[in-house]
């Protein structure tokens, strides 16, 4: 009868977890939906291990990434071959679990390997198996290697804030380019340019950035180890670049830290940066171009603040506050001086 009752329960939970990850890919997904989910994950340790062994097995059969764009929202026209898909793999892979039996439930207990992805001008908010929470901007990928020795994340492309669960037994690792940044319980940001430049913001605690071969320790805030040559400890209300070798840090008033990390509630700020600045941060939210055909615009200086996705403020207050002549060429934005 006990024998019976472990079949069952298993059952039950993969069900569950199942139910949750086809709700999470769907449409209509909401916050609410979100919230329920987070519930769900925290009442007991093995709707999480289940809900990861699930969806690593979604991602054997190449369905992961599906889930993921499902979450973080995609292109209009990919839904409806999408949702036909869906059907499709979620049987495939309801079948597969009844298939390999107990096997699947020694699967709940390996390693975590999980890829996050949004696409362009989404944000994505998502909970790790230890605790630790990270915020996706646009166009960001991240990857997920939790073992009993490391929590290690991969930025692949990207930006993405990072809020650290304590645990002393395992150091958090988050790699970019060549770069590394170590943490135990803390919180910062770290943004991967389209240069391969790393920029570290620290926004609770402290941080330690270095190369990727180096070797420094434990981030303990007591007893830290002597860095090597090329590293730096970055704490709250701090900030360093790092290409190739660590800049020096820099102090950063807490508004300019939040105006830094406003795309964390959707929106852009801006304070004197110059045009093609601006239009440089505003396209990685967007798949529409901006050109700036007047090279005397390049250095005008802008500021504002609104939504990132809302092309419309950003234009209008150009033509408005700057004068600038807005012209729209279907996917193209051509910035001009406007005549007297």
């Amino acid at each position: 009868m006990a024998e019976v009752h472990r079949i069952e329960s298993r059952r039950k939970l993969e069900d569950a977890a199942g139910n949750w990850i086809a709700r999470l890919e769907a449409d209509d997904v909401s916050d609410s939906d979100r919230r329920c989910f987070a519930e769900w994950l925290a009442k007991d340790r093995r709707h999480r291990e289940t809900f990861e062994a699930m969806r690593h097995t979604w991602h054997r059969l190449d369905a992961l990434g599906t889930v993921v764009h499902g979450v973080a929202g995609e292109k209009p026209q990919a839904t409806v071959e999408r949702s036909r898909r869906r059907g499709i793999l979620w049987a495939t892979a309801a079948v597969l679990l009844l298939a390999v039996g107990s096997a699947s439930w020694v699967a709940l207990h390996a390693p975590v390997f999980v890829e996050y992805e949004t696409a362009v001008g989404h944000q994505l908010s998502v909970s790790l198996e230890d605790g630790s929470t990270v915020d996706l901007n646009t166009d960001t990928l991240i990857t997920v290697d939790f073992t009993d020795d490391e929590r290690a994340i991969r930025l692949v492309r990207g930006e993405a804030h990072f809020n650290v669960a304590k645990d002393r037994q395992r150091q958090f690792v988050v790699s970019a380019g060549d770069g590394i940044v170590k943490a135990v319980g803390t919180q910062f940001n770290v943004y991967l340019t389209a240069s391969r430049e790393i920029e570290v913001t620290v926004t609770e605690g402290i941080v330690e950035v270095t190369k990727a071969d180096e070797s420094i320790g434990s981030s303990t805030t007591a007893e830290l180890p002597q860095l090597p040559v090329q590293a730096a400890r970055v704490s709250e209300g701090q900030h360093v670049r790092y290409n190739g070798q660590v800049g020096a840090v820099a102090e950063m008033p807490a508004p300019e830290v939040e105006r830094r990390l406003a795309w964390r509630q959707g929106m852009l700020s801006f304070d004197g940066e110059t045009l093609e600045q601006v239009v440089a941060e505003v396209g990685r939210y967007t798949n529409i171009q901006f050109i700036i055909a007047d090279p005397e615009l390049r250095e005008l200086q802008v500021g504002g603040y609104f939504r990132s996705n809302d092309l419309t403020a950003l234009t209008e207050l150009l033509e408005t506050a700057f004068g600038v002549d807005v012209r729209r060429d279907g996917q193209r934005i051509i910035l001009m001086r406007r005549n007297p």
